[in-house]
């Protein structure tokens, strides 16, 4: 699984062991989806949200994939000012 598998949940067809390695599954697509219903009240929201992504596909892949962790402080700082101004369309479904 790579970062551009974050995007949308993950395929049980390609990753059939999934969710016996993680509990909680979240994705970037879902995580728009809930932005867009109003699903998230409080920034904190999101920002667990965020740093599920992550670190599920740290887990996950463990060992079997390049580290995404220096990518995380810079999602983070973002995050609030997404959250804040709604803008989404600077977000890309292309890695």
């Amino acid at each position: 699984m790579t970062l551009s598998s974050r995007y949308e949940p993950v395929s049980l067809d390609e990753a059939e062991d999934y969710l016996d390695v993680i509990s909680t599954p979240m994705d970037f697509q879902t995580m728009l989806g809930k932005f867009s219903q109003g699903t998230y009240r409080h920034a904190q929201d999101f920002m667990e949200d965020l740093k599920l992504v992550f670190s599920n596909g740290e887990e996950y892949n463990q060992d079997s994939s390049p580290a995404v962790g220096p990518l995380v402080p810079c999602c983070l700082l973002s995050a609030p000012s997404v959250l804040q101004t709604g803008r989404t369309e600077e977000v890309s479904r292309e890695p």
